[in-house]
């Protein structure tokens, strides 16, 4: 049985499967989102399933304010019709490049997915709840109604930014500062980077109007006078520009920086294990990180309460059979809750002394669509930078991409 998004609901205990039966079918019926549904029917609060995912699946919680003025370069690099659809707001984007986005379904790994190949850059998922979305997405796009009905335009609303598309498809609590105002925040153009250009009868032939000099030019809006970015350094057009990678990720603690620079230069899997480890082992008593081989986890290696290498080596978790690693190696999704009873499980929790309901991490680390690792966590001995751990596990996952190219390109030695 393949995982399906409304099962972290049934496991987590906010919704029984008749709850969320009746729900997928008022969301059939009439277009609204999963949570939406939940929430017509008073199973639960937004406020509460916004938490519920915060808590669940490590993610960050977007403060209200983040989505009220959102810089015109983000909002361009998603259209109306891409962000209504599947019920989320651009609002930032990183000195790595990556683009940040509130969601009320954080779940929806097929969202992220569509997404992150239209934009072509690596999207950090926030929390938001589902009226905080609605609202981000009737100021920034004039865009009104649920995910799967087609999105009106109000008059009043603020319009969106002018594109062309192809697309044809219908449009269907704690403060998070994470970005400061001055964050590097450039336009993209999705079609220059994707190769694609618009069809010849999608194209619509804009006028230039021709200012004289005598003509004065309109005030700046306040908007505009204060998130102008100052003027930069000419650059040569015959000379490629090249984005600078940083170490950091703006606003954040230096105890929370993931060691991205450190990825990225090791050269094979067990420096790699090292990093990811030694990093998650700043914020959780215990880690230990699994492998994925065929069906099962094997234990690789670990770090704190006198787990080492050895100690871990002889664990394996099949994946065969129904369970909480199953879904979270399936979904691609992070975890953190009780270790649920279950027979697997108590011969786990006696492997690694883990107390009866102990509340633990599992972060996934993924190569493209499959997961290829999993970090479990213990002890949790202060509050987890969820945004650095979301960077630190994408990170690595592009290092043992990288690390499998290049060892797959070296050709073998013919003496051995």
């Amino acid at each position: 049985m393949s995982y399906t998004p409304g099962d972290i609901l049934v496991r987590g205990g906010v919704v029984t499967p008749d709850q969320l039966r009746r729900a997928l079918v008022r969301r059939a019926q009439e277009g609204c989102s999963l949570g939406e549904s939940l929430v017509r029917d008073g199973v639960i609060t937004e406020r509460a399933l916004a938490h519920f995912y915060h808590k669940r699946l490590v993610l960050p919680l977007v403060d209200e304010k983040r989505l009220e003025a959102i810089p015109p370069a983000v909002l361009r690099m998603v259209p109306a019709e891409v962000a209504a659809e599947f019920r989320l707001v651009p609002f930032a984007l990183d000195a790595e490049g990556a683009l940040h986005v509130a969601l009320a379904d954080p779940s929806d790994t097929h969202a992220i997915e569509e997404l992150g190949f239209f934009v072509d850059r690596f999207v950090m998922r926030t929390v938001a709840t589902e009226s905080m979305i609605g609202q981000a997405l009737e100021r920034h796009y004039g865009v009104r109604g649920s995910a799967a009905t087609k999105p009106t335009t109000d008059a009043k609303a603020t319009p969106a930014p002018a594109r062309v598309t192809t697309s044809k498809r219908p449009a269907t609590e704690p403060d998070l500062v994470l970005f400061p105002e001055n964050a590097d925040e450039r336009a993209y153009d999705p079609f220059g980077a994707r190769g694609k250009r618009p069809k010849a009868d999608d194209v619509v032939v804009l006028t230039k109007k021709v200012r004289s000099e005598e003509t004065p030019l309109p005030p700046p809006s306040p908007f505009e006078a204060e998130h102008t970015p100052p003027p930069e350094e000419p650059v040569l057009l015959t000379k490629k520009r090249r984005r600078e990678h940083r170490d950091t990720l703006p606003g954040m603690q230096t105890v929370d920086l993931p060691p991205l620079a450190e990825l990225r230069s090791a050269t094979d899997r067990d420096e790699v294990a090292r990093i990811v480890l030694d990093f998650a082992a700043r914020f959780l008593g215990r880690a230990v990180l699994f492998v994925v081989r065929k069906e099962t986890l094997q234990g690789f290696d670990a770090r704190g309460g006198g787990l080492d290498r050895d100690s871990v080596e002889v664990l394996q978790i099949p994946l065969g059979a129904p369970s909480l690693f199953r879904d979270v190696v399936q979904s691609r999704l992070p975890y953190r809750g009780p270790l649920p009873s279950t027979p697997l499980t108590k011969v786990l929790a006696r492997a690694l002394e883990l107390k009866a309901a102990a509340e633990i991490v599992l972060l996934p680390i993924a190569v493209r669509a499959r997961v290829v690792g999993l970090v479990l966590g213990d002890r949790i001995e202060r509050d987890l930078p969820e945004a650095s751990l979301q960077a630190l596990v994408y990170e690595a996952g592009l290092a043992y991409e990288r690390i499998l190219v290049q060892t797959r390109a070296v050709p073998k030695d013919p003496a051995r």
